[in-house]
């Protein structure tokens, strides 16, 4: 069982011993997003939490006849808290050492309290987000049916049927135990273009692409700074040395980030005849990623 505590704002000297201090209670361990005291910054939640699930069962097979003794739940403690202070020292390095500057504001029709999706914008963040970052990025708590729903992109259902069909989904197993693929339907979840974590890190040089369901809410400046960041790639200033595979992007926090840039002139061909500029390319999609993020915001 898995309990969230309340949030709170612990001084920044206390951050990791307080998230430390919280995080169990008698047989009860808190791991990654519920051990939160802090918001999460930078995808350090899914790091947090597949570092917690690989601590945990490395415990359970070393201490597999006498699971939840205080033993178990000290050496938790030691571990656990050895990762927090890692885990805040490798992100806070390059807050402190990089430029901030403030995301773009952007006029979004959603912003205000009364405001609303512009659904023809949601279609083509769609379509941005299928042929430009589907390839990389899941969206696991999403399915087909969505798109048809009011307050999202609505889509006819014969479009959203077509959409779903036109991705192969692995089912089974059938009568004969066997595995096998079909074209996917509305009722079935956005499909993921890894099969687990480990591959998709793999395969991107040991980047994990994050999950786009919730990224807006996840990221603070919310849909200002996923903006930002899409507009944000530039040459590093002089003097400044990047790692293979690192770009630099005056908007990202720490300016430094493991994806090149996802967009340029022309990459997608509206399907209603819009020019497919960089800057509407990414302000469709980030309004397609703040309703998934929020699909009852209407």
């Amino acid at each position: 069982m898995i309990r969230r505590p309340p949030r709170s704002t612990p001084k920044p000297s206390s951050a990791a011993s307080d998230v430390y201090k919280r995080q169990v209670d008698h047989r009860m361990i808190l791991i990654g997003e519920a051990a939160h005291a802090l918001p999460p910054i930078g995808a350090q939640g899914l790091n947090l939490t597949i570092k917690d699930n690989r601590l945990i069962y490395d415990l359970i097979k070393k201490f597999k006849n006498n699971i939840g003794s205080n033993e178990m739940i000290a050496e938790f403690n030691f571990k656990r808290l050895i990762i927090v202070i890692l885990l805040t020292l490798i992100f806070i390095k390059p807050l402190f050492s990089a430029e901030t500057i403030d995301p773009i504001k952007v006029n979004w029709s959603f912003k205000e309290l009364t405001g609303k999706f512009d659904r023809a914008s949601l279609q083509r963040g769609f379509q941005v987000y299928k042929e430009v970052c589907a390839s990389c990025h899941s969206m696991q708590y999403l399915s087909y049916r969505n798109l048809g729903e009011p307050g999202g992109p609505e889509f006819t259902q014969e479009e959203v049927k077509a959409i779903a069909a036109s991705v192969e989904i692995d089912d089974g197993p059938d009568s004969q135990g066997e595995m096998f693929t079909r074209p996917g339907k509305p009722s079935d979840k956005f499909k993921s273009p890894y099969p687990n974590i480990e591959a998709s890190t793999v395969a991107n040089g040991g980047a994990y692409p994050p999950d786009m369901s919730v990224l807006v809410k996840a990221r603070p400046g919310g849909a200002d700074y996923m903006y930002s960041v899409l507009m944000g790639y530039e040459e590093p200033p002089a003097g400044m040395k990047l790692d293979d595979g690192v770009y630099y992007n005056k908007y990202m926090i720490g300016n430094k980030i493991k994806m090149a840039s996802p967009l340029s002139e022309g990459i997608v061909e509206y399907s209603d005849g819009t020019e497919a500029t960089m800057d509407q390319m990414a302000k469709d999609v980030t309004t397609f990623l703040a309703w998934a993020a929020e699909p009852e915001l209407e």
